[in-house]
């Protein structure tokens, strides 16, 4: 099955020890995006956002990110990009108006078929958080339960269990669980018209190479079993209201028992073990060192 996949991931920004906006730092804003090679970049309230094309192959798509980044660093040098799910901003970074901007869009959640809304208050307090959001898209077309309303939602399910859950527990950042009182709870998607963007990762999954390849490929074993409707007994073994409890709760040991018990036999051995790989042998550089940049 072809299918193309994107990524919008947002990245802190840090200098001499300090977190920095990337307002007056990044060019490029949500409407006017900076174009660079194989993505572009902008600043989204605080965050130092860049976006990629589609790619059709995980090495493709590894290589894409990896251009954009080191395009990235000499833009935002003498800062350094930081992968952190949630961080505290100094008040000092946060005057401009665009720093407390939220929600411009609005999210959905696949399993109550509702609109997701940010709290309010969340302009009020010095939290910002950072997603790695994926956009999977159709090649000519197909598949076509990506253009459809109700495959949609039935793809961003599915993506909950195939990645949702494991990110859980392979992502080590302290500050994940916070993140989710902002963005990121299990469901959060917004439907486009080439397909869907899932919106409930953090930024974890961009550290390095390893790690982009591997969501590229749970994201391919998540659509070949919507084709194929397996993901409804998926579904059915794990229960919806669990499924939602381990992402939105940060279940960590429960996600991982469960995964491998439960959802680890739908999908291939090969990405299964790569994921018990990544686990004992997690990322142990910064993103700097993981990409050679």
């Amino acid at each position: 099955m072809r299918f193309m996949i994107g990524a919008d991931p947002e990245l802190m920004l840090e200098h001499e020890g300090k977190l920095k906006s990337a307002i007056g730092i990044v060019p490029g804003t949500k409407h006017v995006p900076h174009r660079l090679e194989k993505g572009a970049a902008q600043h989204d309230n605080v965050m130092c956002e860049f976006n990629v094309d589609p790619a059709s192959t995980p090495g493709e798509f590894v290589e894409n990110i990896r251009t954009v980044l080191v395009q990235l660093d000499k833009i935002v040098r003498p800062a350094r990009m930081k992968v952190q799910a949630s961080a505290d901003f100094p008040d000092s970074e946060l005057p401009d108006p665009e720093a407390c901007a939220f929600g411009c869009d609005p999210d959905f959640d696949a399993w109550r078929l509702e609109v997701i809304k940010v709290s309010p208050k969340a302009a009020g307090t010095s939290l910002r958080s950072a997603g790695g959001h994926l956009h999977l898209g159709t090649v000519k077309g197909k598949p076509k339960f990506l253009l459809d309303d109700y495959g949609k939602v039935d793809v961003v399910k599915t993506l909950d269990i195939i990645i949702g859950i494991p990110s859980v527990f392979l992502d080590k950042d302290p500050t994940a669980n916070k993140r989710r009182s902002l963005y990121g709870r299990a469901g959060c998607h917004r439907p486009k018209e080439y397909g869907v963007e899932y919106r409930t990762l953090g930024n974890w999954w961009i550290k390095g190479p390893k790690t982009v390849s591997l969501v590229y490929r749970l994201a391919e074993e998540a659509l070949s079993l919507v084709e194929s409707g397996k993901y409804k007994d998926l579904i059915n073994e794990l229960g919806e209201d669990n499924i939602q409890d381990i992402i939105n709760k940060s279940l960590v040991d429960v996600a991982r028992e469960q995964f491998f018990k439960i959802a680890a036999p739908f999908i291939s051995k090969s990405v299964a073990n790569n994921i018990k790989r990544l686990e004992t042998n997690n990322l142990t550089g910064d993103l700097y060192s993981e990409w050679r940049i």
